[in-house]
């Protein structure tokens, strides 16, 4: 993921008690469509580790776009 350029950053969701309770990753895709091909190959969906994947489309700042070296304006998907 983060060697092909799609991966902006994941990060785990902890509940109250700091125990992890799932995860959250934000993609870089340009266009729906490529982020579903992606998702029937991606070895966690297909494996069934992501029992529950709930797909919104979101904008990273411009600040951290020019950060990791991509071009501000993109539609990131969350994933």
């Amino acid at each position: 993921m983060i060697a092909d350029g799609h991966a902006l950053f994941g990060t785990a969701i902890l509940d109250d008690e700091g125990r992890m309770v799932g995860s959250m990753l934000v993609m870089d895709f340009p266009s729906r469509a490529e982020f579903d091909a992606w998702l029937e190959t991606e070895p966690y969906v297909t494996d069934g580790v992501r029992a529950a994947i709930e797909v919104r489309p979101c904008q990273a700042g411009p600040l951290f776009m020019e950060a990791s070296g991509r071009p501000a304006g993109g539609l990131p998907i969350v994933g």
